[in-house]
């Protein structure tokens, strides 16, 4: 995938360049975006928005669509002078986990995720508990040099632009299809 951003003509270099734009700017993408303090006036280098990357889930906020309703968490990025925010369900955290359990990384290096409850337990008070602990969560996740540049971290943390990569990934493999895939 590097080989291949490397030899990407510069009209995509421009397009990465465009999207994060776009994103910090608030338009496009299902992000909630805010515009930096200050906008640097290039990209930063990958290893400067690895290097300074911060992730913190900020706020809880109660979504509705008709009678469903459910919790999203926004997460607040900063690295290298950019500033941004994403919103998050439970769920998307969850599918990290997975991601990154699927990975080689021993099991003791990735931190606790806080568990599912069923949807009547879902108070104010349990939202702002779980937001607390999606934060300590994702603090652990940054806090780590190795996890800090895993791609699944950076697709959920939308920083492909950022260090090069624009990668869509596919949802975990369950435990069926990896060890059907161990098989071949």
């Amino acid at each position: 995938a590097a080989a291949a951003a490397a030899a990407a003509p510069p009209t995509e270099a421009g397009a990465a360049a465009d999207a994060v734009a776009l994103r910090l700017s608030g338009h496009g993408g299902s992000s909630c975006a805010t515009p930096p303090s200050s906008t640097p006036a290039s990209l930063p280098s990958a290893s400067d928005a690895l290097g300074s990357l911060d992730a913190r889930v900020v706020a809880c906020v109660r979504k509705e669509e008709g009678p469903r309703w459910w919790w999203a968490y926004q997460v607040r990025v900063e690295t290298a002078g950019l500033r941004f925010l994403l919103v998050r369900r439970y769920s998307q955290f969850r599918r990290l986990h997975a991601r990154l359990r699927a990975l080689p990384t021993p099991a003791e290096r990735l931190p606790h995720l806080t568990s599912r409850k069923p949807h009547r337990t879902q108070s104010e008070a349990f939202a702002e508990t779980r937001r607390a602990a999606l934060d300590e969560y994702l603090q652990g996740l940054v806090g780590d040099a190795g996890l800090r540049t895993s791609l699944s971290l950076q697709a959920f943390l939308e920083l492909g632009a950022l260090v090069g990569r624009n990668t869509v990934l596919s949802p975990a493999p369950s435990p069926s299809m990896r060890a059907r895939s161990s098989n071949t």
